[in-house]
């Protein structure tokens, strides 16, 4: 049984974090900056004071989000064995448990309308996979 290399768990997440946030930022403001924008007049949200009080947290949930997906790399590249195809397999699940389920619940919730959930499933889906080849290529066994 090998070993895990906390470090590249930790610089690959790091990576992987960064490559998430640069492309949620872009993808929200390609694909949802109006949808966005009257979700939070529906939900009667100031928009300014949202977005500033709610970045951190938006930066701060992607970089352990890119944690947990190089964590879970690595944890299966000994049945998988390295590379791309072991990546998209880990991004995959991250991607069901993080983005599926969330964004299911906030459709049953009628928080969001299933067109930004689908838009944000299908963009969150590139995210993690992009994320997970930058964050898997700087993993390296002990």
């Amino acid at each position: 049984m090998s070993h895990l290399n906390w470090k590249r768990i930790l610089l690959g997440g790091l990576l992987a974090g960064l490559v998430l946030n640069l492309l949620s930022m872009g993808g929200v403001h390609l694909f949802l900056a109006d949808q966005m924008h009257s979700l939070h007049h529906r939900l009667q949200l100031d928009q300014d004071r949202s977005f500033h009080a709610n970045l951190l947290k938006h930066l701060g949930m992607h970089f352990a989000l890119g944690l947990i997906l190089v964590w879970f790399y690595a944890a299966i590249r000994p049945r998988f064995g390295p590379g791309p195809r072991t990546a998209l397999i880990a991004s995959t699940a991250v991607w069901l448990l993080a983005y599926g389920l969330f964004l299911s619940a906030m459709v049953f919730l009628q928080l969001f309308s299933t067109h930004i959930a689908l838009l944000t499933l299908l963009w969150g889906f590139f995210e993690t996979l992009a994320a997970s080849l930058a964050g898997a290529w700087l993993y390296r066994e002990p």
